[in-house]
């Protein structure tokens, strides 16, 4: 239900902001996904990749860091501000009709 997702996300967003709670931590990760091309019913995915990397407080009023972009595998990070996570995340999502 969309009134119900709206509702959700608003109370979210003012928890985050009564708590003044900042990004600590930025995560990417390499998503290939398999499904049935006629059927939803079962959704396989793959996350490789999986990198986690620090996010420092911001004084500007940025949410991120404007030195880190999105290309794996990072090498220009700091050793100590990034995390590789070194296996693959299987998912399955399977949806009973």
């Amino acid at each position: 239900d969309i009134e119900y997702t709206i509702g959700l996300a608003k109370e979210i967003q003012q928890q985050v902001i009564n708590r003044k709670l900042h990004p600590s931590v930025r995560t990417f990760y390499n998503r290939t996904a398999f499904q049935h091309p006629t059927s939803q019913e079962v959704r396989i995915s793959l996350d490789t990749e999986l990198t986690m990397i620090k996010e420092r407080n911001m004084t500007n009023g940025d949410w991120r860091r404007k030195e880190v972009g999105v290309d794996f595998p990072f090498s220009y990070v700091d050793a100590d501000d990034i995390e590789r996570f070194p296996y693959a995340v299987l998912g399955m999502l399977y949806k009973c009709i």
